[in-house]
């Protein structure tokens, strides 16, 4: 088979896009794919442009479209310029609305920000063509320090180890709580709807320390709109929940909640939890992802606070299920999630057509 001509079209750092970028370089140093990059910074013209979207053309010919959107709608400008389109927030009742049922749409898959192992050049562009110059610098610094000894970046290596299925049953929740009023232009149903994700998270942080004491760690971002409007649900250090220590941290606990991200997205998370073979407690998933990803075998569902602390303990109280869906979680971040499969996946979807 020869090997896929791939030129990647980017304007964006945007964390959620460097799933897609890591994966690229991976496979382009693994020889899987050659790869060719054309960067350019946003101008005045490309208001519409939205940080979350990359774009690859496949043997010079195939347009690929990779939507990092947290929401579920489908741009019309970038359907009609690619000949497949990714999504990561995948609502299939809004694709059946679409001329032709959407036929282009494809779901992408569970998203988080990760970095490559190794030096990455396409990386180093990147920094060249759209920071500032700044944090110029600082980027720099962060991009050759591969080995995080000066700066941190979650990187590919954190992921798809054997977990510790011999691990205690313990508990960790550590989310964020978002400030509704951050955007003065963010229309009133959105406002209503972060501080609904917010009660959501508070609400289930207040149940899982009453219910499980010791064997729960969790609680918001020292953030200053979480110290103003949850006080009692901070986490119990604001240096917890640092990205360092947060990854040091999932490694001691085999199971883990999430519940529902802005605009309904499946937050990053469960693809964090697949990479590190968790036990995944979870609100229900508002958009589609490829593969077999269901509630009873890579989660357990739940839809109150109440019923959160119940599958918890569940899990808690099961052994043999807990280390089954560690396992099938490993598996499934192995085949879905990890960047240079879930990039593969896509380049075969569009190969194979």
């Amino acid at each position: 088979m020869p090997v896929p001509d791939c030129q990647l079209i980017t304007s964006s750092r945007d964390a959620r896009v460097e799933q897609i970028h890591t994966g690229l370089f991976e496979l382009h140093r693994t020889g899987r794919i050659r790869l060719r990059q054309t960067v350019s910074r946003p101008g005045p013209e490309a208001g519409g442009v939205h940080p979350g979207f990359v774009k690859v053309v496949l043997d010079r010919s195939v347009r690929l479209h990779f939507d990092l959107a947290d929401g579920g709608e489908i741009n019309p400008a970038a359907l009609d310029g690619s000949d497949f389109y990714f999504k990561r927030s995948l609502d299939p009742a809004v694709v059946a609305t679409l001329p032709g049922g959407g036929e282009k749409i494809h779901p992408l898959g569970l998203n988080f920000p990760v970095y490559p192992n190794h030096r990455d050049p396409f990386s180093f562009r990147r920094i060249l063509a759209l920071e500032k110059a700044a944090t110029w610098p600082a980027e720099w610094i962060r991009w050759a320090d591969t080995g995080n000894r000066f700066s941190f970046l979650p990187r590919e290596r954190f992921f798809g180890g054997e977990p510790d299925y011999e691990l205690p049953p313990k508990v960790l929740f550590l989310v964020r709580a978002w400030d509704p009023h951050d955007r003065p232009d963010r229309p009133q149903d959105k406002i209503d709807g972060i501080h609904a994700v917010n009660e959501t998270r508070a609400a289930c942080i207040r149940v899982l320390r009453d219910a499980f004491g010791d064997r729960f760690l969790g609680g918001f971002s020292h953030t200053d709109f979480a110290r103003q409007h949850y006080p009692d649900v901070l986490a119990p250090s604001a240096a917890l929940t640092t990205k360092r220590s947060y990854i040091e941290l999932l490694s001691r606990f085999p199971i883990c909640v999430a519940t529902t991200g802005l605009h309904g997205s499946i937050g990053w998370k469960v693809g964090e939890y697949t990479g590190l073979g968790k036990a995944i407690v979870s609100e229900k998933l508002c958009y589609q992802v490829p593969g077999n990803f269901v509630d009873g075998r890579n989660f357990l569902e739940f839809s109150t606070p109440e019923e959160c602390a119940n599958r918890v303990n569940t899990l808690c109280s099961d052994d043999a299920l807990r280390r089954k869906m560690m396992a099938e979680n490993l598996q499934y971040y192995q085949q879905w999630v990890r960047p240079d499969q879930l990039v593969w996946n896509a380049l075969q979807t569009a190969l194979s057509s």
